[in-house]
Order: structure tokens, then C-alpha cells, then sequence
């Protein structure tokens, strides 16, 4: 029973989030009462919950995002939503549970008061939501009306970033909102600046160069199965290359072994990215976050080959303690922070 009733809980906490920054396309797509549902369209971050913690359900910080064409996604999870502009009414569906209630927008602040329904039960909650970015809600698969005015639309879509080495200004935890109309908008301002985007193939890999209206240009890899942007860039009143990660809000880096993110805290050999933080992925792919190389490696029986996109190869024996790998092998000891 007690399980029952978290999962439960879960469940109802990712539909709810849903309601609350419910989002649908225009005039054509699902609207509740027959209105317009434009408002509550794009990605929103949660920020308050009541009850707290909805008993193990998605927590305060979880972003979702409702799409032109009637869907929503959160933590990887799909649903379906209804939402009227003026009435404020909202409904939503994923998978046996529905949620009812009413969402109130005001600018970029939403508040949500809904009934969520599974396994025959019914619960009410209270959220805040925060708007992330763009208005449009728009998702990868071209359903939007939006002119496409990029040469490569794989950077459209709403990115949370992980890591960025701007020294000033870091906008780790921020979102990135990108368009198919060249638009692009950043959570943590009201305004929205033009970008480009081209696309080159290499080795496998989509690589895109970008250039932003804020004075930023630069390169990424396309990684992690499409889920990750990892690069660098230069603002334009700086000469230095800057890294950064970008990744889709409801991707999850994977974990077992020696996979997931690793800061490399200390090595023994030479031009080592010593301070850095390697991914291990699947399908033996493994990166260092901000550096637009893409590196392989081989993983079984605790023996850890890496081999260097420049040519090279080093590895070992992989011991782990806690949340630290000690690696030894012939010329290099190597100890690895998980992240």
C-alpha cells in the first residue's frame, strides 16, 4: 500500500506539473474550452509545491515543457493537456492518471490549483511555476508556424546548461530557448536575441558553429544520442575559447561502472584534463565537457581503455571506493570524482 501510494504520488506530481504550465500551440491544437491556450506554452521550472515533496514525486526545480502540438514532457515522461486562455480551465492525461483543476498566469509566474486522479484516488496540490525562456512552445518536429530561418535546426529546443566557463557571467542552470525562426532566448533575461546555426558532419558526429546577437559564437558537438551539445565559445569582448554543456531538461546521464560524469582530480601523465569532468556514455563514447573532441573507450572486467580522437591511447585497472575510481595502468595513475 505504502508503495502504491508514492507511486502513486510520482504520478500525480508529473501531471500536476503539468497543468501548471500546461502548454499547447495555437488555435488549431487542444484548448480546453474552445480558447486560445497560448499563455502557458513553452518551458517552465518549478518552484514551489504543497503538499512539499508530493511524497517522492518530481521536486521543486524540475522543468517541464508544453508543446505547439498539445503535448508536455516532464522527466522524460509524455502526456497530453487541454488549457483555455480565459476560463483558465486545464485538463491533462499521461497514461491512467488525469488532472483538473485551473492554472493562473501572470507574466512569467504561473500558480495551479489541481485534482489529480489515478488508481481510483484523488489528490489536490498547490504549485509556482517560473517561465523559462520562450513563449512558443515549440518542439523538434517542425509543427510549429514559426518560418524556418536556420540553416540547421538541430539546436532548436529549450537546453538546461551544465556547465560554463564563462569567468563573469556562468550561466550554469540557466536555460537556453532556441527557435526555428533564429530566435533565441535566455531564462535569465526578458529579451530575445537572433542566432545562426550550420551543421557539418564528421567521424559520425553533427558538429554546429553559432553565432548569437549577445556577442557570443562558437562550436558544439552534437552527443549523448542527440541529448547533449558539447563545446566551446568566445564572447565578442573576449579572445578565449570557453566551454560549455547543454543538455535537454528531461536527459538523464547514465550510471554503472565506470559510465555517468567523472571530474578527474589528479593524473600522472602530461596534458591529462586534470580539473575536468569526462563522460563515459554508451555505445563507448566518452567526451570531456567543453572540449569539442569526441574520444573512445572500452570498459569490461575493470579494465578501462581510453582512446584519443588526436591519436593516442592510455588506460588501466579501475578500482572504485565510495564515489572515487583510482586508475592504474602502465606509466599513469589517474584518480576520477563522480559527479
Amino acid at each position: 500500500m505504502k508503495q502504491s501510494i508514492k507511486l502513486f504520488s510520482a504520478l500525480a506530481f508529473i501531471v500536476m506539473s503539468a497543468f501548471t504550465f500546461v502548454a499547447c500551440g495555437d488555435d488549431d491544437g487542444p484548448s480546453g474550452g474552445g480558447g486560445s491556450n497560448s499563455n502557458i506554452l513553452g518551458s517552465w521550472t518549478l518552484t514551489e509545491v504543497t503538499p512539499a515533496n508530493s511524497q517522492g514525486g518530481p521536486g521543486v526545480g524540475t522543468v517541464m515543457t508544453f508543446y505547439a502540438n498539445g503535448k508536455f514532457t516532464s522527466n522524460g515522461d509524455e502526456g497530453t493537456f487541454t488549457y483555455d486562455n480565459d476560463s483558465k480551465a486545464f485538463s491533462a492525461r499521461i497514461g491512467t492518471v488525469t488532472i483538473s483543476g485551473t492554472v493562473n498566469i501572470s507574466g512569467s509566474s504561473a500558480d495551479a490549483a489541481v485534482t489529480v486522479t489515478a488508481g481510483g484516488q484523488s489528490r489536490s496540490y498547490t504549485y509556482t511555476m517560473e517561465k523559462n525562456g520562450s513563449s512558443s512552445g515549440d518542439d523538434d518536429s517542425g509543427d510549429d508556424d514559426d518560418e524556418v530561418n536556420v540553416n540547421s535546426t538541430k539546436m532548436v529546443g529549450t537546453w538546461e546548461v551544465m556547465m560554463d566557463d564563462d569567468p563573469d557571467y556562468p550561466a550554469v542552470g540557466q536555460s537556453f530557448t532556441f527557435k526555428k525562426n533564429g530566435t533565441c532566448t535566455i531564462s535569465s533575461s526578458d529579451q530575445i536575441f537572433s542566432y545562426t546555426c550550420d551543421e557539418e558532419s564528421k567521424d559520425g558526429y553533427t558538429r554546429l558553429r553559432f553565432t548569437i546577437s549577445n556577442g557570443a559564437s562558437g562550436k558544439l558537438v552534437l552527443v549523448s544520442e542527440g541529448n547533449v551539445l558539447n563545446g566551446e565559445y568566445k564572447k565578442s569582448s573576449s579572445s578565449d575559447n570557453l566551454g560549455i554543456v547543454m543538455k535537454k531538461p528531461s536527459y538523464v546521464y547514465p550510471t554503472g561502472g565506470i559510465k555517468g560524469r567523472w571530474k578527474m582530480t589528479q593524473c600522472s601523465m602530461s596534458g591529462a584534463p586534470v580539473g575536468k569532468v569526462m563522460v563515459f556514455g554508451t555505445n563507448n563514447e566518452m567526451y570531456t565537457e567543453g572540449d569539442p573532441h569526441i574520444d573512445a573507450y572500452s570498459y569490461s572486467g575493470n579494465t578501462l581503455a581510453i582512446t584519443l580522437s588526436g591519436g593516442g591511447q592510455f588506460g588501466g585497472t579501475v578500482s572504485f571506493s565510495g564515489n572515487t575510481a583510482t586508475l592504474s595502468g602502465e606509466g599513469i595513475t589517474a584518480t576520477l570524482l563522480k559527479q
